[in-house]
């Protein structure tokens, strides 16, 4: 067996992988959020290569795949239901009370953190607010001011004032598919593919009833999506129930198969048809997932050093970016251009997650730990 191989097939890091490919997609969101700013991708303007080379290279390539925030969105949510699954599946489920309680010191800490820090900012930087930059940065971030109901929303995480930190929508959903995930996963355990088919209609009739609850309900709308995401947390469920068979399988097989799930992948991220966008983004983050556990060339680049680590601080990069993005924008604007701003965020925004890493979700993951010690 060859050292790649051998890598791959090594005791309980074996899913280190997945770590790496979570922080890929926290960086793609970042990038698709820089690339936010300029109004031909933000506005949805029709663009020529010869009027701005750049936008339409990022629109109608495949290096649209660096900004495909939706699509790393999804794969998050599949790599959750993948890894959440795994206790339950090898038969150590934890208790409900243990799991919850970490889940909200894991997501529910740092984000509260987060936002604290995105209301002083936004705050502190009102009197800066550049001129009009693009249709997205001018309505969906700092356009409200932080009272106590927008502060009480955030806390229960509601969904109805995402401004102060954009990124939140999904976080909201994951913290909601949390508290009812060992719901979605016992079927599985009890009657596998069957009970995950099961699982995914009745969760897709619930969302598309609540979906048309009267209008005004915007709550019930905001948990209506809920549901439907927890159909890709599924996803990741059902292949977790074959992870082991499937492993044996990539490390006996031909070598060209994870080159193979990466290209089918990529291809579904880049190509999905509008109408069935979630299940092409769904699907192509399950061939993902299965090109990040397969030897070869892609299990060594998600395995080296500097993945690791940033897959470490995933979590982090993606609560905090915008409140790196915003405040250079803010304050930058009438010093730099837009573009070397833009620039300017990934590589800041990934030492401040450092940080917010080490200073705020290792401790909140360790106070998890010891809240649940006895449970």
């Amino acid at each position: 067996m060859n050292p790649t191989r051998q890598q791959a097939a090594a005791g309980p890091a074996r899913f280190e992988t997945l770590d790496s490919l979570r922080g890929v997609a926290a960086l793609v969101v970042v990038f698709d959020h820089c690339a936010m700013l300029f109004r031909p991708i933000s506005d949805d303007i029709a663009v020529t290569f010869a009027a701005d080379p750049i936008a339409w290279l990022l629109l109608h390539t495949p290096l649209a795949l660096l900004i495909e925030g939706r699509g790393a969105v999804a794969l998050f949510f599949v790599l959750s239901g993948f890894v959440l699954a795994l206790p339950w599946l090898r038969g150590r489920p934890p208790g409900y009370g243990r799991f919850v309680v970490r889940r909200v010191c894991r997501i529910w800490l740092p984000y509260a953190v987060a936002i604290a820090v995105a209301a002083v900012l936004a705050t502190t930087l009102a009197p800066y607010r550049p001129p009009p930059v693009s249709r997205w940065f001018d309505t969906a971030n700092w356009t409200e001011t932080f009272t106590w109901q927008v502060a009480l929303d955030h806390a229960l995480m509601l969904g109805q004032h995402n401004t102060f930190d954009n990124a939140i929508w999904s976080l909201i959903h994951e913290m909601r598919v949390s508290l009812i995930f060992p719901l979605l996963v016992l079927p599985v355990c009890r009657w596998g593919p069957v009970g995950a088919a099961a699982m995914v209609v009745v969760l897709t009739v619930l969302a598309k009833v609540l979906g048309l609850w009267p209008a005004g309900s915007d709550v019930a709308v905001s948990i209506a999506g809920s549901l439907h995401y927890a159909v890709l947390f599924m996803l990741g469920v059902a292949l977790a129930q074959h992870a082991e068979r499937l492993r044996t399988w990539l490390l006996a097989g031909p070598a060209w198969i994870g080159g193979a799930a990466l290209t089918a992948a990529l291809a579904l991220l880049w190509w999905h048809m509008p109408f069935q966008e979630d299940f092409c983004l769904g699907v192509g983050s399950v061939l993902a997932i299965v090109a990040a556990l397969s030897p070869g060339r892609l299990h060594a680049v998600l395995s080296s050093r500097a993945l690791r680590a940033l897959g470490r601080i995933s979590y982090s990069l993606y609560l905090i970016h915008l409140l790196v993005l915003l405040p250079a924008v803010y304050l930058l604007h009438a010093v730099l251009p837009l573009g070397v701003i833009a620039a300017l965020v990934p590589p800041l925004s990934v030492v401040a997650a450092w940080g917010f890493n080490r200073l705020v979700e290792e401790p909140a993951n360790r106070l998890g730990r010891r809240l649940t010690a006895g449970i």
